[in-house]
C-alpha cells in the first residue's frame, strides 16, 4: 500500500469519527472495510519482525516509546516472567519473549483484530514461551464494551471515546483469576483502565515481592472511566510502589509531577516496590 493511500485511509477514519453518521453504520464500515482487508506490513526492526494493521504503522525511522522499550528490556533476564497487559500487536511481548528464553511471557489483548496480529507476530518470531489471552484485564469478570478508534488500532479503550465510534463486546477478567505465578515485570497500557486492572491484580502483586511495573498514566483516558491521576497514584502507594516519570526523548526518568504529565499529555511510569 502506498504512503498516499495509507494517509487517505487514516484521514477517512478520522473524518468518519466526527461525522453525524449512526454508530451502527460506522461499525459495519469498520468491520467490513478496515478489518477484512488484511492490511499487513512486515517490518524488520533490529531482527524482530512485526506485522501491523496498516493504519498503525509508524513513519520510517521513528521508534515506539524508545526509553520505555530500553528500560523494559534492561529489566528482563533469561529467567524472567513478564506480563504484557494491552499487548496490542506484540511490541513488548516479542522483545520480552526473545530475552526471557528460559522464562515466560503472559500477554493480554482484548481486541480480536489486534490479537490475531499478536499471534502472528509470535508465530513469525518462533516464540514458544508466550501465553496469549484474548481478554481485557479488569477488576471483575464480565463482558464489557471496547470502543474502537478507526485510525489508530493502538488506542481502543473501555472508556467511551465519542458518540459515533463503533464498539465491540469483549470478555474481561481480573488478572488474579488468570495468573497464578510470580511476576517479575509487568507492562500495562490500557487507555484509562489502569486503575481497574491494578485492583484486579492485588493478589498477583502480593505474591510478587520484586515486581516492577511500566504503566501508562494518561489523564484524559483515566477521566473517561471516572478516574484521575491521583486515583492511580494512590493505588500505587497502597500497593507499596515508588514511581517516577519516564521521559522518552530525554532517555531518563524523573521525579513524579502531575504538572509534567499534563504538559506531555500522557507518560509511562516506572514503578518499583519501596525498600
Amino acid at each position: 500500500m502506498t504512503v498516499t493511500s495509507t494517509w487517505l485511509m487514516k484521514r477517512l477514519g478520522s473524518l468518519m469519527a466526527h461525522l453525524p453518521i449512526p454508530g451502527f453504520l460506522i461499525s459495519r464500515l469498520y468491520l467490513f472495510y478496515f478489518r477484512r482487508r488484511k492490511l499487513l506490513r512486515v517490518m524488520d526492526n533490529e531482527n524482530v519482525i512485526y506485522i501491523y494493521n496498516e493504519p498503525f504503522v509508524r513513519p520510517a525511522g521513528t521508534a515506539y516509546e524508545p526509553f520505555s522499550t530500553e528500560l523494559f528490556t534492561s529489566l528482563i533476564n533469561e529467567n524472567s516472567t513478564v506480563m504484557d497487559i494491552g499487548a496490542n500487536v506484540g511490541h513488548y511481548t516479542v522483545i520480552a519473549a526473545k530475552k526471557a528464553v528460559n522464562g515466560s511471557v503472559i500477554s493480554f489483548e482484548p481486541d480480536p483484530s489486534n490479537f490475531r496480529l499478536l499471534k502472528m507476530n509470535c508465530l513469525v518470531n518462533n516464540l514458544k514461551n508466550v501465553k496469549l489471552y484474548n481478554l481485557a484485564c479488569y477488576d471483575r469478570s464480565e463482558t464489557v464494551a471496547l470502543w474502537l478508534r478507526l485510525h489508530n488500532y493502538g488506542v481502543h479503550s473501555m472508556g467511551r471515546l465519542n458518540l459515533w465510534y463503533p464498539k465491540e463486546s469483549v470478555v474481561a477478567k481480573p488478572v488474579d483469576e488468570v495468573v497464578k505465578v510470580k511476576i517479575d515485570l509487568a507492562k500495562i497500557d490500557a487507555e484509562g483502565s489502569e486503575v481497574k486492572i491494578l485492583r484486579g491484580m492485588k493478589e498477583t502483586i502480593k505474591m510478587s515481592p520484586n515486581i516492577k511495573l511500566i504503566i501508562e498514566c494518561n489523564p484524559l483516558a483515566l477521566s473517561r472511566q471516572g478516574f484521575s491521576v491521583n486515583d492511580l497514584t494512590l493505588l500505587l502507594d497502597e500497593y507499596g510502589f515508588t514511581y517516577s516519570v519516564i521521559l522518552e526523548d530525554e532517555h531518563t526518568t524523573t521525579d513524579f509531577a502531575e504538572v509534567l504529565i499534563e504538559r506531555k499529555g500522557y507518560v509511562n511510569l516506572f514503578c518499583r516496590k519501596a525498600t
